[in-house]
């Protein structure tokens, strides 16, 4: 920090800021950790003025991702608005689960708003397209829901076997309509 830095924002060496405000908080990672928003601004090389501004959320969500990748998920929670936490181990499996459930009710929402939209007036392939998300929604949603209730998923062997099975008949489905 020398004197054409009148601010106390530490100098960026790593481009870009999110990348070089992991390298300096990783070896602190560590589940329970706690990071104050004025460090955070600091290791981004951003005014802590400004972090309501678009240029620091862009590097916060950048570098959040990157923590995430770790295998640590960054919450405000119990933090008051100072900083961030890492949430401990036995916190993760909470949070994915209301994240999880809240998409399942997201989707069975939206296929319930699409369900009610007019299709008279619009064209085939508009309708067709209402239609196909509706749907899509629907079950995502619903196989989400049940996914949830179930207190003992198949192995992991046996969904990626599915996925594998469904992107195949996918993309043979796709070779067929496109050779009509």
């Amino acid at each position: 920090m020398g004197e054409d830095n009148p601010s106390n924002v530490e100098e960026v060496t790593v481009w870009p800021p999110h990348k070089h405000a992991f390298e300096q908080m990783q070896d602190k990672l560590e589940y329970g950790a706690q990071f104050t928003w004025d460090v955070i601004c600091e290791l981004l090389g951003i005014d802590k003025n400004k972090r309501a501004e678009w240029t620091f959320l862009q590097e916060w969500f950048a570098l959040r991702e990157l923590i995430q990748s770790e295998g640590f998920f960054a919450s405000e929670r119990g933090m008051r608005g100072v900083g961030v936490r890492l949430l401990l181990r036995e916190e993760m499996a909470a949070l994915v689960n209301s994240k999880e459930r809240r998409k399942a009710n997201d989707s069975l929402m939206r296929s319930t708003v699409l369900s009610k939209v007019p299709r008279e007036g619009l064209s085939e392939g508009q309708v067709r397209s209402l239609d196909h998300w509706e749907n899509k929604a629907a079950c995502i949603g619903a196989t989400s829901k049940a996914l949830i209730r179930k207190r003992q998923l198949p192995p992991i062997e046996m969904v990626t076997k599915s996925i594998k099975e469904l992107t195949h008949s996918t993309i043979k489905g796709n070779e067929d309509t496109t050779e009509d």
